[in-house]
């Protein structure tokens, strides 16, 4: 499985006014790699991985899974791809405040149709974010780092080639943004690509290839030589 993305921008319109939020980017991720994109808000990190999943269309550029435009699938396919191929972690956490903790992590397995059944596979991702001991909790109880770690959990559940991850450690203390990318250092290990976009410099140490984006640009960057970026102008 490999992510193609070749010259992509997005310009929206608001009133009168064009807004480039991402501008010619450019990047591959692959099956194993671990890839993060630092930058604060407003840089354009977001639209641009909710452009990767087919949220939005690109208005130039190329989005290629495998060699297919994901720009050219219908609705229903492109749903189909998330819901199969693509781990996605948005910012806000999206959990339904009806289910439990567990029915929330298993819904994706129901989205489509396949085989199998997804309890073992939900248990082991409890244990592995230490949030067993919340799996009949409902959301409403929850702080915000819990609802963040249930959140990556369902983004998860379905084995995902690639996961997509926005801001995965923003509620999270240190020790547990240290459990967030170990497990992510795991899952890359075993196969799935990572791409993670982040303004907290402490967890950049753990990728393979980082990226830098200010104001819709994206930029390689010799990690060992981030340590500090301003709030506004240098990361966008």
């Amino acid at each position: 499985m490999k992510l193609e993305v070749d010259g992509v921008g997005k310009l929206f319109q608001r009133g009168k006014k064009e807004i480039q939020a991402v501008k010619n980017v450019s990047l591959t991720v692959s099956e194993g790699e671990f890839v993060s994109i630092i930058g604060h808000s407003g840089s354009g990190k977001s639209t641009l991985l909710n452009l990767i999943s087919g949220q939005l269309l690109p208005t130039t550029g190329k989005i290629l899974w495998n060699g297919e435009s994901i720009v050219k699938k219908r609705d229903y396919e492109a749903a189909f791809l998330r819901n199969t191929l693509i781990g996605h972690i948005p910012q806000g956490m999206g959990l339904l405040s009806n289910l439990t903790v567990f029915d929330n992590l298993q819904l994706p397995f129901y989205l489509s149709k396949r085989e199998g059944n997804p309890t073992e596979r939900a248990y082991e991702l409890l244990r592995r974010l230490g949030i067993e001991n919340l799996k009949d909790s409902y959301p409403n109880s929850l702080s915000g780092g819990e609802m963040r770690r249930v959140s990556i959990a369902r983004a998860l559940i379905n084995k995902p080639k690639i996961l997509l991850a926005d801001e995965p450690t923003s509620d999270l203390d240190p020790e547990n943004t240290g459990i967030i990318i170990r497990l992510f250092q795991e899952i890359s290990r075993e196969g799935t690509g990572v791409l993670m976009v982040t303004h907290d410099l402490s967890t950049i140490g753990a990728a393979d290839r980082v990226y830098q984006m200010s104001h819709g640009e994206l930029v390689l960057k010799c990690k060992e030589n981030i340590t500090y970026f301003h709030d506004k102008e240098d990361a966008g």
